[in-house]
């Protein structure tokens, strides 16, 4: 009988415990999700490499994944190279299911309600990066695209999105309305981890339309329609949503990649989108059933096309500048260690940083009033050939001052505007920008109003007709689509069993392409509006990027 219960503890022991741990035997970790909540980060999944006993030079790497939440403390100050303390916590089944927390890639985490003691974990993928790694879960059914997890007794809930959103998008750009209770999740993909439909379909990537809305507090998620929106869909881009602007603030993308609808061949990476032109949400058209959406052209020091970056967005203290961080990324030739400011609404790119240790799959949070947090990060395609430099999963960046160090400071000083910012804006440090236009003005009156501005207008926006005509096909292709998608999965066979090893997701997959339905509900609001320069720009998939030392 002994032996018996022995037996099943080891086996236990062994289902659930890889030997190799996140923090302790880190190398790197990229694609992950991540979540600034109640003074804590919180790092949930990714694909990671171990090394044993934290020898960055051991040739004896393993490329798995992250299957706990790494918390790190922000109450405190740390320096990352003396006195850091990451903490690992298991996930657990949800007590009210019995269902396994996922284990996902590329999805996104929203820190919630302030007054909710959970964060929420929306999208994400199933990498098949190595399908025999202790813990791997094969692909679940979307249906529960939402989860959420409770800070206060670490458990997970899950919700049914499936009757707006019927699919669990990946690599869409993301962001929070804190002071609405709104999560925004832009377009984006799905492939072979995204459903068990797809599990064997190593050759199918599908970009998505739309735009979901999430309430988190009621957990609520609706569909809107984003198919009057240049370079719609896309992918791999950025967002972030800035309250300063109009009634209920802006959600702003930049960036990332754009293919058709009908290519769901993964062998079709997509076409660069121009940073030289910025989609901006009027988060307060929502609520009127009119999901308006604007075009403005930016000027000053574009950055090349780019994906896999990450941004975040503070504001002067007097809100006459609102500025954009981008940092790091890639294009289909370059990784990038560089750190542009778009500042808005002067929409004028300043680059402040170029160095030498690229970035991409990374993730970015602004902490202690004035600090960007990186997380995470590759910097090239080999990533068993060495590890991160940033021993300890994170790096700090002062906002203000344009610094990288090691410390993080829990009583740092209020944002300032930095001086390489209101040399282009005007102002000082305090904000008081005088640039409150473009070069040249505003691409449409509806913008300049947006933005609180009765300057010139360089020419209108598109008709009302052209917006209603572009939202009524989408309605009618989204209805045609949900009959595909019934049909597919009727006719779905039994998936075999998956590979163990699979190519990275830029490999190109052998086969000829499969196309398949993308399976995208309609939008329960989805007029769109535009300014007029709704125009497919692409830029050269292969800029030069010169490289200098990263200061310490």
């Amino acid at each position: 009988m002994w032996f018996l219960i022995l037996g099943l503890v080891s086996f236990c022991l062994a289902a659930n415990n890889t030997g190799l741990d996140p923090v302790d035997n880190f190398c790197r970790i990229w694609y992950h999700q991540s979540v600034v909540k109640n003074n804590a980060l919180y790092i949930d999944g990714g694909l990671e490499v171990f090394t044993p006993s934290s020898n960055a030079s051991a040739s004896n790497k393993t490329t798995g994944y992250n299957t706990y939440l790494v918390k790190l403390d922000l109450t405190d100050s740390w320096d990352w190279k003396t006195n850091i303390s990451l903490e690992t916590i298991e996930k657990t089944k949800s007590s009210q299911t019995g269902t396994a927390a996922p284990l996902l890639v590329r999805g996104a985490l929203y820190s919630g309600p302030t007054n909710d003691s959970q964060f929420y974990l929306y999208g994400g993928s199933v990498s098949t990066q190595n399908t025999s790694f202790p813990g791997w879960q094969s692909p679940s059914s979307p249906q529960y695209s939402l989860w959420s997890y409770d800070t206060s007794n670490q458990d997970w809930s899950q919700y049914d999105t499936s009757l707006d959103v019927p699919n669990r998008p990946n690599n869409g750009a993301f962001a929070e309305a804190p002071d609405l209770g709104l999560a925004f999740y832009h377009n984006g993909q799905i492939d072979e981890g995204s459903s068990p439909a797809l599990e064997k379909e190593s050759s199918f990537r599908a970009f998505l339309p739309g735009l979901v809305v999430i309430d988190t507090k009621t957990q609520i998620v609706r569909n809107y329609s984003t198919d009057a929106v240049p370079d719609s869909p896309r992918s791999r881009h950025g967002g972030v949503y800035i309250a300063g602007v109009g009634e209920k603030g802006i959600f702003v993308t930049v960036g990332g990649v754009t293919k058709s609808v009908d290519d769901s061949s993964s062998k079709n990476k997509g076409s660069l989108i121009s940073m030289e032109y910025i989609d901006i949400l009027d988060v307060s058209s929502l609520s009127t059933s009119n999901g308006t959406w604007y075009r403005q052209k930016a000027s000053g020091d574009i950055p090349s096309s780019r994906l896999d970056f990450c941004l975040v967005a503070v504001s002067a203290a007097d809100n006459s500048s609102h500025n954009i961080y981008m940092y790091g990324g890639r294009d289909f030739s370059t990784d990038y260690d560089e750190l542009y400011i778009l500042s808005l609404p002067s929409f004028k790119w300043i680059k402040v940083w170029q160095g030498e240790s690229p970035r991409w799959g990374h993730t970015c949070h602004v902490v202690g009033k004035s600090q960007l947090l990186t997380v995470g990060g590759a910097d090239d395609g080999n990533f068993t050939r060495g590890c991160d430099w940033e021993t300890k999963m994170v790096g700090v960046y002062d906002l203000s001052r344009g610094t990288w160090g090691s410390v993080y400071k829990s009583y740092d000083d209020a944002y300032q505007v930095p001086r390489t910012v209101f040399r282009e804006v005007g102002g000082d440090a305090t904000g008081g920008a005088t640039t409150t236009q473009p070069d040249g003005g505003f691409d449409s009156k509806d913008t300049a109003q947006l933005f609180g501005s009765s300057g010139t207008s360089s020419s209108k926006g598109i008709s009302g007709g052209a917006i209603a005509g572009a939202v009524i096909g989408s309605v009618a292709g989204a209805a045609i689509l949900a009959g595909l998608a019934f049909f597919f999965f009727r006719r779905k066979k039994t998936i075999p069993a998956q590979q163990t090893q699979l190519s990275d997701e830029d490999k190109k997959a052998d086969g000829k392409p499969r196309h398949y339905p993308i399976f995208e509900s309609p939008g329960s609001n989805p007029a769109v509006e535009l300014g007029e320069n709704n125009v497919r720009h692409e830029m050269d998939p292969s800029p030069k990027a010169s490289r200098f030392m990263e200061l310490p």
